[in-house]
């Protein structure tokens, strides 16, 4: 990193690409933000942090939003917002996000099929020696709605 003249340092590329993923984070987990306040949290000069966040918010990732003060002698608050104000439990990485998708679906259709084969098992007739309430019980909560009643 050149650090001879702050307005014309460069970061390289992969100081580039670890400043972005921290900025996104920082505003999916903290919500809408400062540019002082993001380049605290991504522990990165102000410089550096806006030259990022001036090629993010031409994506739909990041928006702007300026907010009035409540008197006139101070500036308005600019504030950096990641997807219109979404906050996150945790932060998604975007380069492994198509991927993540996948592996989750891949991980719904194999619960899906594995309700299949339990509700065929439940459906068996019971017998003297299988314990019927239990199926019962279990049947009626695979069917039900969350926040229903269970009559077991």
């Amino acid at each position: 990193m050149d650090w001879s003249c702050p307005m014309t340092a460069r970061l390289s590329w992969d100081e580039t690409s670890a400043l972005t993923e921290k900025i996104v984070a920082a505003l999916q987990t903290g919500g809408s933000q400062t540019l002082p306040e993001l380049a605290v949290a991504c522990g990165s000069g102000e410089i550096y942090v806006s030259r990022v966040l001036d090629i993010l918010v031409t994506t739909p990732l990041v928006s702007v939003k300026v907010v009035p003060s409540k008197d006139d002698s101070a500036d308005n608050k600019v504030l950096y917002t990641y997807c219109e104000g979404k906050v996150l439990p945790y932060p998604v990485k975007l380069k492994t996000l198509r991927s993540d998708i996948n592996e989750e679906m891949k991980a719904i259709s194999k619960t899906y099929e594995s309700l299949g084969e339990l509700r065929k098992l439940l459906l068996i007739p019971p017998s003297p020696a299988s314990d019927a309430e239990l199926k019962k019980c279990i049947l009626y909560s695979m069917e039900s709605m969350p926040g229903q009643e269970e009559p077991c």
